[in-house]
């Protein structure tokens, strides 16, 4: 027999390896896949979480006579959210001082009577909650403020949600499987 005629093509045992070692490398590319489909989400709902705290601290820039109190005496006055305001769901607010709790009709503010510093906000507030449920039903926050007659206003939003995880490998997993959803919370210091 000829050397040439043995050397010639594959052995039906190197084609089976080959095909397992692509099956393997496919896998692999798809639980990639899979995984970096899941973290764009996770990461997606994070920045729509960091979002809404941003607009909540616009609307607080933007209505300093009320988020911004401040006082020329020596007994500070009490910042709005002194002892904690808390958003649930797209209507349930409870604040000290219940102000945020009512905010105006549509047609109560005119030119003649201009809506009040507290009822402002407190459509911004009721805005804010409807849209942020919208988007992310678990949340809840809570906006609490400092205030003193030598500092400014000092409040800080703490937004908490729920989210699901995915394992990375097999310890992650398993641990992310005795968990099953994770609360997340995110803080933002403002000064109004």
């Amino acid at each position: 027999m000829n050397t040439t005629m043995k050397t010639r093509g594959f052995s039906l045992i190197e084609v089976l390896v080959s095909i397992i070692v692509i099956a393997v490398g496919l896998l692999g590319l798809a639980k990639m896949q899979a995984l970096s489909i899941a973290n764009t989400q996770v990461s997606g709902g994070r920045s729509l979480i960091a979002l809404q705290a941003a607009s909540f601290a616009s609307n607080m820039h933007s209505n300093k006579g009320y988020w911004q109190v401040t006082s020329t005496t020596t007994t500070p006055l009490n910042a709005p959210c002194t002892t904690a305001c808390t958003f649930i769901g797209a209507s349930t607010i409870t604040d000290a001082n219940n102000v945020l709790t009512s905010p105006p009709a549509a047609a109560s503010c005119t030119v003649a009577t201009p809506c009040t510093s507290g009822k402002i906000a407190a459509l911004d507030v009721q805005t804010w909650m409807t849209n942020i449920y919208q988007q992310v039903p678990t949340y809840s926050g809570t906006v609490t403020c400092t205030n003193s007659t030598t500092t400014p206003t000092n409040c800080t939003i703490k937004l908490t949600w729920v989210e699901k995880s995915i394992g990375m490998n097999n310890t992650t997993a398993s641990l992310m499987a005795a968990q099953g959803i994770q609360t997340q919370s995110y803080y933002l210091y403002v000064q109004p």
